[in-house]
């Protein structure tokens, strides 16, 4: 806001490590601007595209409490699927509260059985990546647990804020 040449401005928390991540990227991309001015500019992007982009406004609160129930697995949404078929990977997403393959609503059984075109275990062929791991983790492993949904809601929950703080 400018009011007779003089701009006046906020100061807006951000976390010291983003803030430093910032200053390390526009340094190894050359980049000379003032990270405190590319804030400015990410705000205004971020106006520029969210009437377009509704996924910029789903509160994350929202995004936590939805996911996909498979069975007494409940993969929160952002959640990826990878199955791997005859040497080829094929990808789904949990959105909201659906598992999206192909542009379609599907089970994990269901995407398992299309892929290959017959009768297969989900829990044996598929892989998934919640939206924190940092790496695949093989269905199976996750098809003996015995974690009730409840401790297992809890887990992801407090993983979540862990990584908010």
């Amino acid at each position: 806001m400018t009011t007779n040449n003089l701009v006046l401005t906020i100061g807006v928390p951000v976390s010291t490590g983003l803030f430093i991540q910032l200053s390390d990227f526009l340094r190894e991309k050359n980049d000379p601007r003032d990270p405190v001015l590319v804030v400015s500019d990410a705000i205004e992007y971020w106006l520029a595209n969210a009437d377009w982009k509704p996924e910029l406004l789903i509160e994350e609160s929202n995004k936590i409490s939805r996911g996909y129930q498979w069975k007494k697995l409940f993969l929160p949404h952002g959640t990826e699927l990878r199955m791997q078929y005859k040497g080829t990977n094929f990808y789904a997403k949990v959105e909201g509260e659906e598992v999206i393959y192909d542009g379609k609503s599907v089970s994990p059984a269901s995407m398992v059985n299309s892929i290959s075109g017959t009768s297969r275990s989900a829990w044996r062929d598929m892989w998934f990546k919640r939206p924190d791991d940092k790496q695949w983790l093989p269905a199976i492993d996750w098809s003996k647990e015995k974690e009730s949904q409840r401790e297992l809601g809890q887990k992801l929950l407090d993983e979540f804020m862990g990584a908010v703080k």
